[in-house]
């Protein structure tokens, strides 16, 4: 039986003089492009490590979008933006040799954020790995094809997603006590 591992990966939009871009960095070990993300860390929820990963590998503050389908909680407050989907993804045997060196299966958060600058914070190992791609060049990209197929589905309406409401969001992704209206945001799949 393969071990799970739990991982947080944040599709990042910014709004450029052009039109929108998707944040994608090259992975050396996949050799492909991917959109940021990691293994959650013991006591991060996937929220978290959604923020703390876009902001390691990429250098960027991002707000993390709600899903669009949230469901109204009985009173609860201080949610956590939920993922938009978990997927999970067979990770074969030497890839991740420094975490896991058998074959094991990453249970993935996908998140969708909005950079707030669309240039990195400063110039971390990822500046130079750091790319910012439209919807009609993400064909030409090698990139994992779900990844991809998320993308265009979420380039199609990126537009009306950036101005649905925002609930302010303090530290990762959390939302303020009392500011929430009794609601919280549960992602599907």
């Amino acid at each position: 039986m393969n071990r799970k591992h739990l991982t947080a990966s944040v599709f990042v939009f910014a709004r450029m003089a052009y039109g929108w871009r998707l944040a994608l960095l090259h992975h050396p070990r996949y050799g492909r492009w991917m959109v940021p993300g990691g293994h959650v860390e013991a006591g991060e929820h996937p929220a978290q490590t959604a923020r703390r990963e876009v902001a390691e590998e990429a250098g960027l503050a991002v707000r993390l979008l709600s899903p669009p389908d949230a469901v109204p909680s009985a009173g609860q407050t201080g949610q956590l933006v939920a993922p938009w989907w978990t997927v999970e993804e067979s990770i074969p045997s030497g890839t991740e040799p420094h975490r896991e060196p058998h074959s094991h299966v990453h249970v993935d958060a996908w998140y969708v954020a909005l950079a707030a600058q669309p240039k990195p914070a400063d110039s971390g190992p990822a500046a130079g790995q750091l790319g910012w791609w439209a919807a009609d060049e993400l064909v030409a990209l090698e990139m994992f094809e779900g990844t991809r197929r998320t993308a265009r589905w979420l380039f199609a309406r990126i537009d009306l997603l950036a101005a649905a409401p925002a609930w302010p969001q303090g530290a990762c992704g959390r939302r303020p006590a009392g500011e929430d209206g009794g609601t919280t945001s549960r992602g599907s799949r």
